[in-house]
């Protein structure tokens, strides 16, 4: 059985899967900020996957869910310099990089979410503010923990794929547009 993607992760995979589909089989991947590895999961089944997360609560959860081939290291600098990937990819992790500039030409980006990622994430907004309420954790502790942050059990997993199935169809009329709550961006690099 799959890991469970969160309702967020499942409109997100919608197109990411359908972009992989360009993507041979084997290609060597770099996902950072893996977190509990749902994603990895996913990619380790069918390419040379690389995951990083530097947090160990999230990157020890990940290894149990990779294929035993995936390699899963704590940050990207353990990557070596000559080190050279196929896919490079990171999802809901560009708001905690302070410098996000990469250097990168879009190829397409595409609107993730309208209607339904509308509504939940509102809902994720409202449980956010109510665990930050009295909290005292600094920023970069919340971001470490972000990828742990309402995390759903593996046992509920056919059910949200199940609910989210009409929302993924639901969204794709809506992909060129700016209504939705996320973006999904295929880019590459800038040619010298």
């Amino acid at each position: 059985m799959e890991p469970v993607l969160t309702p967020n992760a499942w409109l997100r995979w919608d197109v990411i899967r359908r972009e992989l589909r360009r993507v041979p089989a084997g290609a060597r991947v770099l996902e950072i900020g893996m977190g509990g590895g749902a994603v990895g999961a996913r990619l380790s089944r069918r390419h040379r996957y690389t995951g990083v997360e530097p947090d160990e609560r999230s990157r020890d959860r990940a290894r149990t869910r990779l294929e035993t081939s995936a390699r899963v290291l704590d940050d990207v600098s353990a990557c070596g310099a000559s080190e050279v990937f196929d896919v490079v990819c990171s999802f809901e992790v560009l708001e905690h990089i302070e410098d996000d500039a990469a250097g990168l030409e879009a190829v397409r980006i595409d609107n993730i979410g309208f209607p339904v990622g509308n509504l939940l994430e509102v809902g994720r907004n409202v449980l956010a503010r109510r665990r930050r309420r009295g909290e005292s954790a600094t920023t970069a502790e919340r971001t470490a923990s972000s990828g742990r942050f309402l995390q759903p059990p593996d046992a509920v997993g056919p059910v949200i794929a199940a609910v989210m199935a009409p929302a993924r169809l639901a969204q794709r009329p809506f992909r060129r547009g700016e209504r939705g709550p996320g973006w999904v961006a295929v880019a590459r690099r800038r040619a010298p």
